[in-house]
């Protein structure tokens, strides 16, 4: 029994934003990595400091400094 390699294509930005919503993908190397997103309790650190609510597509910048 014979084994068919296809050639390996690089992975692109469109194989990235083809992805179902339930995952996450980065390319590494050429290669489309594929992983499980995160659960929401998972996705964000938490911060003991009270803070302004996110606003959609910022982000938030945490400076820890050594005790």
């Amino acid at each position: 029994m014979s084994t068919k390699q296809h050639p390996r294509t690089e992975a692109t930005y469109d194989d990235v934003l083809a992805l179902p919503d339930h995952v996450v993908g980065e390319i590494v190397d050429g290669e489309l990595i594929v992983s499980p997103r995160p659960a929401v309790p998972a996705a964000t650190a938490e911060n003991p400091r009270p803070r302004a609510p996110m606003v959609p597509g910022s982000f938030e910048l945490l400076v820890v400094s050594p005790e």
